[in-house]
C-alpha cells in the first residue's frame, strides 16, 4: 500500500480486481485470501463488492477443453458435469481515492 500511494497521482484511485469464485454462482473466494481481503476494507480503507464475470463458450465440449487447459481435470470434469456452456464467476472488485 505504501508503493501505491507512492506512485499515485494527487486525488488517484485504486482498483483492485481478484477471484471471487470460479465455478459458482454466488461469491466463493478462496479461504487463504480472506484476511487479504478483509484488511483491504478494515486496515486500508477500500469498499468493496463483487460482480460476475462469467464465461460463455460455443459449447460445453469449449467450455471443459479450455478449463481443462487452464484450470485442471477436478474443474473441467465440474465444467463437463454442468452440461452448460456458460462457466459462471465472480470478481471481487475494490476500489480507494487517495487525496
Amino acid at each position: 500500500m505504501v508503493e501505491i500511494q507512492r506512485v499515485l497521482r494527487p486525488s488517484g484511485a485504486v482498483i483492485i480486481f481478484e477471484n471471487f469464485g470460479s465455478g459458482d454462482e454466488q461469491p466463493k473466494p478462496p479461504e487463504n485470501l480472506l484476511p487479504y481481503y478483509e484488511a483491504l476494507v478494515t486496515s486500508y480503507g477500500f469498499s468493496h463488492q463483487y460482480i460476475r464475470t462469467d464465461s460463455h463458450f460455443d459449447s460445453v465440449e469449449e467450455a471443459e477443453h479450455l478449463f481443462r487447459f487452464f484450470f485442471g481435470e477436478q474443474f473441467a470434469d465440474r465444467v463437463k458435469a454442468q452440461k452448460s456452456p456458460l462457466v459462471p464467476a465472480c470478481t471481487g472488485v475494490w476500489w480507494r481515492t487517495y487525496d
